[in-house]
């Protein structure tokens, strides 16, 4: 074998294993499955993420935008960023109609109690001879919140990063296997109030863009975990990690569709 013939071969090794990691990490979102799952005979696994989404995040408001982690091996928690309204006290009309005298932008994050195990979203009855296991899923309200306001500046920074990353979001090319022990990360923003949103879904990232979404939203459950003499700094390094995924995603949708693609940005700058 010549020295050509061993230069080709490797460099078609090297390129299988760049192709096979780029199908096993896309740079960019999936979009969310629906809750069946061929498998789920009994449907149980749909109302497990419905349950799930309830408890953390809840029916009826829009956010502005959220993370769910799902980790196998340890509880589910949201991060959520949305403008708490507090209207007028002294405007009689009804609520629907009231001025708005105060906007305060917050970080929440709301987990999974500890105790959950004792008070399970997923309960069974155990098999008693021929009666088959059964399950009742339903949603908890054994959970912990901790939430932390905000500047306006700060919450536009952060919805422009889930926003443009989203944008990309698409089927991944191939079949990307996912493994019994790892995490799922949901995403959603809220793109215009009165037509829903975008929604994407990874799992264990490891670079990319999903990678670095999924950072900044540990780093907002950070955020609101903290207390106000370790803030600061982490809100700083917050804002550089979304700042830097807003200006990749950009190249990424030019680099796609040959334009950047527009924004809505309205909610953040109210």
């Amino acid at each position: 074998m010549n020295t050509r013939q061993r230069v080709l071969i490797v460099s078609s090794v090297l390129l299988s294993l760049l192709l096979q990691n780029a199908q096993a990490n896309p740079n960019h979102l999936e979009p969310i499955p629906p809750c069946y799952d061929p498998l789920d005979l009994d449907g149980t696994s749909g109302q497990y993420k419905e349950a799930v989404f309830t408890s953390l995040i809840g029916r009826g408001w829009l956010p502005s935008l959220w993370m769910i982690e799902r980790p196998s091996s340890s509880r589910a928690y949201a991060v959520v960023v949305w403008g708490a309204i507090e209207p007028d006290p002294n405007d009689s009309r009804p609520a629907s109609r009231r001025e708005i005298k105060r906007k305060q932008w917050v970080v929440q994050y709301t987990a999974l109690n500890e105790e959950i195990r004792r008070e399970k979203i997923w309960r069974s009855k155990a098999a008693n001879g021929r009666t088959p296991i059964t399950y009742d899923v339903r949603p908890t309200k054994n959970v912990e919140r901790h939430r932390v306001p905000i500047t306006a500046e700060f919450a536009t920074v952060v919805r422009e990063a889930w926003l443009s990353t989203l944008q990309l979001t698409r089927y991944a090319q191939g079949d990307r296997g996912r493994g019994l022990d790892g995490t799922t990360l949901d995403f959603f923003c809220c793109d215009d109030p009165f037509a829903g949103g975008l929604f994407g879904q990874t799992w264990s990232p490891k670079t990319g863009l999903p990678a670095m979404l999924a950072d900044l939203g540990r780093k907002l459950r950070a955020i609101a975990l903290s207390d106000e003499k370790n803030r600061d700094s982490l809100l700083a390094e917050a804002d550089s990690l979304a700042r830097r995924i807003a200006k990749d995603a950009e190249a990424e949708q030019i680099k796609l569709f040959g334009k950047k693609r527009r924004m809505n940005i309205r909610g953040a700058r109210q």
